[in-house]
């Protein structure tokens, strides 16, 4: 990350710049489902960027995995408020419904597409097809990246098993979460 100061009158401001680059960047910034415009997602995580930057001076192999999985949990974080918390964008009372039980709910492995879709009351594929209309994600998706998020921070702040995470996550099983975490991070937990 890259930071610039521009001083006002009365105060500075401190600006943070996250720059993805190289052949999936593009993908990436796709995959999370971020536009071309600047994302307004509240007060600056300032303890994260320092944390990354002070990282990212002294980067090894043995540090890549660690540090992918702190951006990638950070650009998810961002993803999920931009879903939850865009005000300019209205949704319908069973996504908004269906967001909270997926935030509130997602460690637990039986919660799935049909169970949530039965919580609102509606058809699973009714309730996958106006999930997707808004969100431009699937319902799958969505609780997939939830839980990926959780798996990163255990994975790099635990010595945990892959077992116990895929079970304190939501996931069936590891290999199941392994599979999850190999076709969104291109690489093995």
């Amino acid at each position: 990350g890259v930071w610039s100061l521009i001083f006002t009158k009365e105060k500075s401001i401190e600006y943070h710049f996250i720059t993805i680059d190289g052949i999936l960047a593009s993908e990436i910034v796709e995959g999370f489902g971020f536009d071309s415009e600047p994302i307004r997602i509240g007060p600056c995580p300032e303890k994260t960027f320092d944390a990354l930057a002070r990282k990212i001076r002294h980067i090894g192999p043995a540090e890549e995995m660690k540090m992918a999985a702190e951006i990638y949990a950070f650009l998810t974080d961002i993803a999920i408020q931009q879903v939850v918390r865009n005000p300019g964008k209205k949704y319908s009372a069973a996504v908004e419904r269906a967001l909270v039980i997926m935030q509130k709910d997602f460690s637990d492995a039986q919660l799935g597409v049909t169970q949530i879709a039965y919580q609102l009351n509606i058809d699973r594929s009714v309730f996958s097809r106006l999930f997707k209309d808004e969100t431009d994600l699937t319902p799958k998706e969505y609780l997939d990246g939830l839980r990926l998020q959780k798996v990163l921070c255990l994975l790099k702040d635990n010595d945990l098993s892959l077992k116990a995470i895929a079970g304190k996550c939501g996931f069936a099983n590891a290999n199941y979460m392994s599979k999850v975490i190999v076709k969104k991070m291109q690489t093995r937990p």
